[in-house]
């Protein structure tokens, strides 16, 4: 029975996993309001075509599609090929942009589009944008006999750039100083000798969560987060992998959520005493959302930044998590024996 309670909680927490995952990806980054076909391959020195279907909600203003280019390393180099805006007539929903690929080789590795709707045709004044996976370019001489259109998926560009998440550093600091609590708390416990039966074990899931708790206060105390996030983002800069990090931070994020959830739902097998599993959880909420605020996946990124009392989403669920984990480390403590 305890064995199927088991199988339970973990198949419940990875459907939740899912859920939440599926909400996730609601507020995802694909362009709603247009559908992309582009030509099928893109080869040097012919034109690209971009047929553009637009949704019944757009209605008035210029379209303009540019192609711009990136090199070897799949580093921006900025606009390769600038087609005159189209203006958005009543009842009209295709429009259709040629653009040119420069047949010299040694530039435009490969291209992606830039779409946008504006008022004057300008950029400044958009008023939708979106932009399209790079494709690589092949060479003059490598041409299909029926070259085609396919569709492709338009990510939504913000119009204003999203503010950069504000922590508050007393929160950071008092989580810190919680965890740190846990921590002692914790080992203090792992160290107590009793007789009963399984405390061998208890102890040493103690001695665990003690570690975990004192790794959690270092990474909130010295910013861990902001740190290694800086050093990962000019690696992948360097190596030019930084344009490319969406599909590993999707995957990332999931498995994530998937982790924390199982472990969490873990908590609850019966021969957990109540204390362990309060700092046991703790723990496990703390490090899934440090996890995922560190993978920084867009979505996740403008969830976690939302004020609650002023305070990031991210800070408020760590700093309740640190104070649930120093709450049961100080029964535990309480409840050790002398």
């Amino acid at each position: 029975m305890i064995a199927l309670r088991r199988v339970s909680l973990v198949v419940a927490a990875c459907a939740v996993a899912a859920v939440l995952w599926v909400l996730l990806l609601r507020a995802s980054d694909r362009a709603r309001w247009l559908q992309v076909e582009i030509s099928d391959p893109i080869v040097r020195g012919r034109p690209v075509t971009l047929e553009i279907t637009l949704d019944p909600s757009v209605t008035r203003g210029f379209i303009r599609a540019d192609l711009h280019w990136k090199d070897t390393r799949r580093v921006s180099r900025g606009a390769l090929s600038i087609a005159a805006p189209q203006a958005i007539e009543p009842g009209v929903s295709r429009y259709r942009f040629q653009l040119l690929v420069p047949p010299r080789s040694d530039f435009a590795s490969y291209v992606y589009g830039v779409i946008y709707v504006s008022p004057t045709g300008g950029w400044r004044e958009r008023t939708h944008a979106c932009l399209l996976d790079e494709i690589r370019v092949r060479p003059a001489g490598d041409s299909p006999s029926k070259p085609g259109l396919r569709r492709v998926t338009p990510h939504e560009q913000p119009l204003v750039p999203t503010p950069p998440r504000q922590d508050s550093r007393p929160v950071r600091w008092a989580t810190a100083c919680l965890l740190a609590l846990s921590a002692f708390g914790s080992g203090w416990v792992g160290r107590r000798r009793s007789p009963a039966v399984g405390a061998a074990d208890l102890a040493i899931r103690w001695r665990w969560l003690a570690v975990a708790c004192a790794l959690g206060a270092l990474w909130e105390a010295s910013g861990g987060e902001a740190l290694l996030g800086h050093w990962l983002r000019q690696i992948a800069l360097a190596r030019g992998w930084y344009e490319h990090r969406r599909q590993l931070q999707e995957l990332l994020t999931l498995g994530v959520i998937a982790v924390t959830l199982v472990l969490a739902a873990l908590a609850l097998r019966r021969d957990h005493a109540q204390p362990v599993s309060l700092v046991y959880t703790s723990a496990d909420l703390f490090w899934g959302i440090s996890a995922v605020s560190f993978i920084s996946l867009h979505d996740a990124d403008a969830w976690l930044a939302t004020p609650l009392w002023r305070i990031p989403v991210a800070q408020v669920v760590k700093l309740a998590a640190a104070l649930v984990a120093a709450a049961g480390a100080a029964q535990a403590v309480g409840r050790a024996p002398r």
